[in-house]
Formats: C-alpha cells, structure tokens, sequence
C-alpha cells in the first residue's frame, strides 16, 4: 500500500470513530436522573462498594443475571469517580457520595453512560 491509502485509511478511521462517539454522547443525559435497566450493572456496583446500604465493600456482585465483568468495571468507574469528586474538594467523605447518590445520582449515571461509550466506540 501506498502511504497516501494509509493516510486515508486511518483519516477515515478517525471520523468513524468521532461519529461513533459523537451519536453515543448526544444522549449522554437523556431522563437523568431517571433510568430503567441500563442501570443495572451500576446498581450493582453501588452495593458492592456498600456505600448505601453501610455493608462493606465487596467483590461479589451477589447478581449474575448479566456478566459480571460489566459490575467490575462499573465498581471501577464509581471508585475512579468518587476520587475525582474527594480530590477535586466536590465532596469530603463516603456520606457526600451516598447523599448525592440518593439526591441526585447524575453524576454516577454520567460516569457509568461514559463508560458505554467508551466501550461502544471500542466495538467500532
């Protein structure tokens, strides 16, 4: 192959790539704070880390309905989102993170959509 097709192989790629993300982030809060199934795997990690429910945290989704490589990394994505949040200053302690989850959990469904579309992408 010439290094022009390349270019314009990978060129092509990008933009594939950019729609791709683009149509998934357009919705990114369409009926936040309300969801249905979607938020399945990340009510489950919720409870795996305890936070609401004052259990302690746990690698056990307890719920194997779905595959539980999908709890994993949303248990990952709430851990990564909480210390963002504590060392940013946006909160102080696990019972801000309960609060905001119990008030207004947008930021968790935010966090948990963003990883669907990491992944959505990465299927592209």
């Amino acid at each position: 192959m010439t290094s022009k097709r390349i270019v314009n192989q990978r060129t092509l790629l990008i933009l594939i790539l950019a729609a791709a993300a683009w149509v998934r982030i357009t919705g990114l809060n369409w009926g936040l704070p309300h969801t249905y199934e979607e938020a399945t795997p990340l009510r489950v990690a919720v409870s795996m880390w305890g936070w609401v429910t004052g259990q302690p945290t746990t690698l056990n989704p307890s719920f194997f309905n779905y595959p539980s490589l999908s709890f994993y990394l949303h248990f990952l994505i709430q851990g990564i989102l909480f210390l963002v949040l504590k060392l940013t200053g946006a909160m102080a302690s696990v019972a801000d993170w309960r609060f905001l989850y119990l008030t207004d959990p947008t930021p968790q469904y935010v966090a948990a959509r963003l990883l669907g579309v990491t992944l959505g992408v990465m299927t592209v």
